[in-house]
């Protein structure tokens, strides 16, 4: 049975890592799962920090344009029922490329909301536009789209994988991150083999990947992504990376010592006077 994800749901995929849901078929159920559903696989976005606080202003922002669209679609929270202007507002949206908005869109098309007429064919045309551009968002419902038969997109799992491999030529960080969690799970019609994301992501390390050198780290910190849970490579990794001046090592090395991540001991003492040195060091 397919079924067309809801906003919420999609942007939990997009922007958190935190999708899983199942969609059947006659034959197998898939587990469509990122970042693991009996694992967690995880993020540098998933540290709390006090960056993450215009993000909370971002979602409040976001909250406040669902909020103006289901108003002006269903006549709710004040605003005049006006399905013309909700289609008009999330236009200006999606021109800024707006995530959310391109994620409204296609599903309105889909399914006749936000002020949008049907058009499946529609969708399929705008987010091939979107492919064009190499945007995230896109990226990753054509992915969806060919697994499950929705946004426009016929269910198609060879395409899938053939698109996603063909992004993987080129390094989009999208598509890597996707192979690797197939190759950790299973899922998208790769085979499961932690031994070949090991390999597949240590290739990326030696390229300098920021993130494949973040994800070693966390593997090495959590048993995941092919490595085995070995905290003191991951320090020694780090490390290695900080006496370059990296500034991601550095950062991780500071939280780490701070909240006892990234494999260090917490020792909140030893991240102030790291920090001092560093400070001492670029005073010179």
């Amino acid at each position: 049975m397919r079924k067309i994800y809801t906003l919420a749901l999609i942007m939990n995929f997009l922007e958190f890592g935190a999708f899983a849901s199942e969609y059947e078929t006659k034959d197998k159920t898939y587990k469509a799962t990122c970042r693991g559903s009996k694992k967690s696989y995880s993020s540098a976005s998933n540290t709390p920090s006090i960056k993450n606080r215009p993000r909370i202003f971002s979602l409040t922002k976001e909250k406040a344009i669902e909020r103006k669209l289901t108003g002006l679609c269903k006549g709710k929270y004040g605003y005049s029922k006006d399905e013309n202007e909700a289609f008009k507002f999330n236009e200006e949206l999606v021109d800024q490329r707006n995530s959310a908005a391109i994620i409204r869109k296609i599903i309105g098309l889909c399914e006749g909301k936000y002020g949008y007429s049907k058009d499946e064919n529609e969708a399929f045309k705008f987010n091939e536009e979107l492919i064009d551009e190499r945007n995230d968002v896109a990226i990753k419902l054509k992915l969806v789209g060919l697994y499950t038969g929705d946004y426009g997109y016929p269910k198609d799992e060879n395409e899938a994988f053939k698109f996603n491999e063909e992004l993987i030529d080129e390094r989009n960080d999208v598509a890597i991150e996707h192979k690797l969690i197939a190759l950790c799970t299973g899922n998208y019609v790769y085979h499961k083999d932690e031994n070949e994301a090991f390999k597949f992501n240590e290739e990326l390390v030696d390229e300098r990947n920021a993130a494949a050198i973040e994800r070693k780290i966390i593997g090495l910190c959590k048993g995941e992504y092919g490595y085995p849970k070995d905290e003191n490579e991951a320090v020694e990794f780090n490390d290695k990376l900080v006496r370059k001046r990296n500034a991601a090592a550095i950062r991780r090395k500071i939280i780490g010592l701070s909240e006892g991540k990234y494999g260090y001991n917490q020792d909140p003492e030893a991240a102030r006077l790291f920090n001092e040195k560093l400070l001492k060091s670029r005073m010179k």
